[in-house]
């Protein structure tokens, strides 16, 4: 079995959490789906510092999240942390320069690539900027 290593965007943790909706599509159902088939097939979830940042920051308690990736670990599902590293920030910042894509997003991308890890995303529109270096995919892509 090919292993799969996936990369979660802020805005993905957020359509659990929330229960988002994408008109009457409900996003949070596709989160939950691709967590499922995660655990099921021991796939490797990365989860950055910097996307903890941003969950905490729209309102998501660090206890919550916490205890989201220790029961993914309980259930088999592999968890990688990822620091911020100094060579993310300043390749992040190159492809701020360079690609005009929004400097938070470009140090997703790159510690992704880093990490050689799918970015999951919503944000598809912003991350295009950078789908040369590394892969973009909605939740249900990877369905």
């Amino acid at each position: 079995m090919k292993l799969v290593k996936i990369y979660l965007d802020s805005d993905i943790w957020l359509n659990f959490w929330k229960g988002e909706m994408i008109g009457m599509i409900p996003a949070f159902h596709f989160t939950e789906e691709l967590l499922r088939k995660a655990v099921l097939e021991r796939w490797v979830v990365v989860v950055s510092e910097l996307v903890k940042e941003e969950v905490f920051e729209k309102g998501v308690s660090p206890n919550d999240f916490d205890e989201k990736i220790n029961e993914l670990e309980s259930a088999g599902c592999v968890i990688e942390k990822a620091e911020v590293t100094e060579e993310d920030v300043k390749f992040g910042l190159e492809l701020r320069r360079e690609r005009g894509i929004h400097l938070s997003d470009a140090i997703h991308a790159a510690i992704a690539k880093r990490v050689n890890a799918i970015i999951v995303t919503r944000n598809i529109r912003h991350f295009k900027l950078v789908a040369d270096i590394v892969k973009v995919r909605k939740p249900e892509d990877l369905l």
